[in-house]
Order: C-alpha cells, then sequence, then structure tokens
C-alpha cells in the first residue's frame, strides 16, 4: 500500500526491492493515481498496480495484474464487443 501521488515505475520497483514476494501495488487514497509506466512495469512481473477502486475490480480476475479500469461502453459496438471479449479471456 502507498499513498504516493502518482505512482511510478520507480514506486513500483522499490516496493519490489524491499519485497520480491508483493504481488499488488495499491495507492489508496481517491485523489491519487498510477502512471502508465507503472503499471506496464508491473504487468512485465506479473504485478498488479491500481487504484483502490481498480483494486476492487482486479480481484474478480485470475490474471489480475492485467486488470484495466476502462469505461463502461454501453453502445452496441464492435469495439464495446471487443473490450468485453478481451475482460473475459482474463479468466
Amino acid at each position: 500500500m502507498t499513498n504516493v501521488y502518482v505512482v511510478g515505475e520507480a514506486d513500483v520497483a522499490q516496493a519490489l526491492q524491499a519485497n520480491p514476494d508483493v504481488r499488488v501495488v495499491v495507492t489508496l487514497s481517491m485523489w491519487n493515481t498510477v502512471s502508465d509506466a507503472a503499471r506496464t512495469f508491473g504487468r512485465t512481473r506479473k504485478v498488479g498496480v491500481f487504484g483502490f477502486r481498480e483494486l476492487l475490480g482486479a480481484l474478480n480476475y485470475e490474471k489480475y495484474w492485467l486488470y484495466e479500469s476502462l469505461p463502461v461502453d454501453t453502445s452496441d459496438s464492435e469495439d464495446a464487443h471487443e473490450k468485453q471479449r478481451r475482460r473475459r479471456e482474463w479468466n
């Protein structure tokens, strides 16, 4: 758990160096965020890097480190169906 305003790649690396068994890095403050670089760094190591709300969504997936919070798309577009298909594959 962290309370860094913007969780970056270095923050994730530091957490892994301190404890190599870490599987999730989460920032608990609602106004904090996670950089794309931190997410990518975590994914390549099968470590989930999330904000608190994202963590709650990721817990529903076997491959939680791949979870990404996507805006809900209620349209009937092909792209919306593709996003739903990808989420089902993660599990």
